[in-house]
């Protein structure tokens, strides 16, 4: 499915693209220098997800994005302070769980959830 790059569209984007960290849709609303209205922006995230422009990962039952770019992400989230780390994707061996059973893997998602040493004081 192809789509018009609106205004409201272009804004969503480039705040993700600058961000290192995935958003949720609240967050978004906030950081955005012009506001949109909050439904507005949970449709296009919809529509970038449906494009593949964008992941999503689930964290407390919350969704947060973040850009497709050349690799596929996966996040350790602390349970404390909720702040989010990058783990690789070559971390996690497809080529292992593939040839289990000839279960063919299309996609898959890993969040691990833990402590940072901060919170562990």
């Amino acid at each position: 499915m192809k789509f018009r790059l609106t205004k409201s569209r272009e804004m969503i984007l480039n705040l993700l693209n600058n961000k290192q960290k995935p958003l949720n849709a609240e967050m978004i609303y906030e950081l955005l220098d012009e506001k949109i209205y909050l439904s507005t922006v949970y449709r296009n995230l919809e529509l970038f997800l449906e494009n593949n422009l964008v992941s999503r990962l689930f964290i407390n039952n919350t969704a947060y994005y973040y850009i497709n770019k050349t690799d596929h992400k996966h996040f350790m989230v602390c349970l404390g302070c909720h702040d989010m780390f990058e783990i690789p994707c070559s971390h996690f061996d497809e080529g292992l769980l593939g040839d289990h059973q000839d279960f063919k893997i299309s996609s898959h998602e890993l969040t691990v959830y833990g402590y940072c040493s901060s919170c562990q004081l």
